[in-house]
């Protein structure tokens, strides 16, 4: 008779993997690390992990500027249209169809024209070369996943300065932010052999953008830490 295979519980080897991670995510910045720590650094875990799923959908330099141009091109063919013989005809056979109407939507269109040239500049030099960098475009007011681990790690380390723990060296904040990206994301281009370059990452941490996030996770580990003083 055959025996039969146990099956393989993937999410809960995961979710171990996860947690382990993010246990020494903690014990990085403050050994014994405090279960409060340990809570907030994992909830925060899947700020990262969302922005990198974000990250991954956008579109490249590339893709957007070609996109860009082709809209362009698909604009002004409208609203040359909306200017020429093609207005008087369309409003004859559609009542609702006005001259008025057409007049405002051919401004609309040229207002949409130059917006979408000034986005064509803020991504190429002077020359109208696409400027060089990351290769992937993101929102306004929004930064790539690394430097949303790195913010969520930095300003744990400055709660806990403030708050008269031990100070994370710069070195156990750059371990901190290697096992919380790899509670749930591979290191990919750094590299698996050595430790990725946390530096420009933890340097703009104090970037505009991030701070709606610090201030949450700031929050978060007064709200934590005070419940823990509470119940003592």
């Amino acid at each position: 008779m055959q025996s039969e295979i146990s099956p393989i519980d993937v999410g809960s080897s995961r979710e171990r993997a996860h947690g382990l991670a993010i246990r020494r995510a903690a014990e990085a910045l403050l050994k014994p690390s405090p279960d409060w720590l340990v809570d907030v650094l994992s909830d925060f875990s899947w700020e990262v992990g969302s922005q990198h799923s974000i990250d991954e959908m956008s579109l490249s330099k590339e893709e957007l500027s070609s996109l860009v141009s082709s809209a362009q091109s698909q604009t002004l063919a409208l609203h040359d249209a909306m200017r020429g013989p093609l207005a008087g005809h369309v409003a004859l056979q559609t009542p609702s169809m006005t001259e008025e109407f057409q007049e405002q939507l051919a401004l609309d269109l040229q207002r949409y024209y130059n917006a979408l040239g000034t986005t064509k500049k803020t991504m190429t030099d002077e020359k109208g070369h696409l400027k060089s960098g990351r290769g992937k475009t993101h929102l306004l007011n929004t930064k790539p996943a690394r430097y949303v681990c790195a913010a969520i790690i930095a300003e744990a380390g400055a709660f806990l300065t403030t708050n008269r723990f031990s100070a994370p060296k710069k070195t156990a904040m750059y371990d901190s932010a290697t096992y919380l990206w790899t509670s749930l994301l591979p290191i990919g281009g750094w590299g698996s052999s050595r430790q990725p370059s946390w530096r420009h990452y933890f340097e703009a941490a104090a970037d505009p953008s991030l701070d709606s996030l610090r201030r949450e996770v700031h929050r978060q580990l007064a709200i934590r830490l005070g419940d823990t003083a509470w119940r003592k």
